[in-house]
């Protein structure tokens, strides 16, 4: 894969360096109006868009949730290396922790 293209991919969004930091939960407003557990494409899509390329939250367990739009997510062998270092070095648990599929 181009480096380039994987530099862009596997930077850390402004979310996840506080996560890094400590913060122990996502950040619902980001994704979600009220408290309802629907993941809104108003949030996440620029206006007049029907499709954008964004990394999924990673180092948390992101809360089980449903969306109103198709989501495709994808993962790369750096953002395994950067949750293994990130997380302790510890393996996945089998549900989604830090991102893991």
């Amino acid at each position: 894969m181009d480096q380039e293209l994987l530099r862009q991919l596997s930077r850390i969004s402004p979310e996840e360096a506080e996560i890094l930091e400590g913060r122990r939960a996502v950040d619902r407003s980001l994704y979600m109006d009220g408290s309802h557990d629907v993941v809104t494409g108003d949030k996440l899509l620029p206006p007049g868009r029907q499709i954008t390329l964004r990394p999924h939250t990673r180092f948390i367990a992101f809360p089980e949730h449903t969306h109103d739009y198709v989501e495709m997510v994808y993962a790369s062998r750096i953002c395994w290396r950067i949750w293994w270092t990130r997380c302790s070095g510890r393996a996945p648990t089998g549900r989604r922790c830090c991102g893991s599929p």
